[in-house]
């Protein structure tokens, strides 16, 4: 099972290969990941910025393609509780969540565009980019 952070789920939009992983296998992630995307996609980020129409129904094209993983609000709170041990402050916070809805999802693998942000929160799988 691989789990897909944002990151990678907008990746897999604009490149035919990443877009093709996505389609074999299973796959998971959070449902605030769709909010995330529209964020990024309608932000102005990429050298084209989508409109919202636009935005929301490539966000509904990925949601068909994974399952979500949500974290209940105990965990999250245990979590929170736990980020000091592995450092997580500020905006890394986002990254913790993503680890733990992999966690709870029982992924082998966490895909992000930048692994760098997941480093020292993997536990139990392995990040890289997708």
């Amino acid at each position: 099972m691989t789990y897909w952070d944002t990151s990678a789920l907008i990746m897999a939009l604009h490149d035919e290969t990443i877009r093709e992983r996505l389609a074999n296998g299973e796959h998971v992630t959070r449902s605030h990941s769709l909010s995330e995307m529209f964020s990024v996609l309608t932000g102005g980020r990429f050298r084209v910025r989508y409109s919202p129409n636009n935005a929301a129904a490539l966000a509904a094209d990925i949601a068909r393609q994974v399952t979500f993983v949500d974290l209940s609000t105990e965990e999250v709170l245990r979590g929170l509780n736990e980020a000091g041990r592995y450092q997580v402050i500020g905006g890394r916070v986002h990254d913790w969540m993503h680890t733990l809805a992999a966690e709870k999802a029982g992924a082998k693998t966490l895909l992000a565009l930048n692994g760098d942000d997941f480093s020292g929160l993997a536990r139990g799988f392995t990040v890289e980019a997708p």
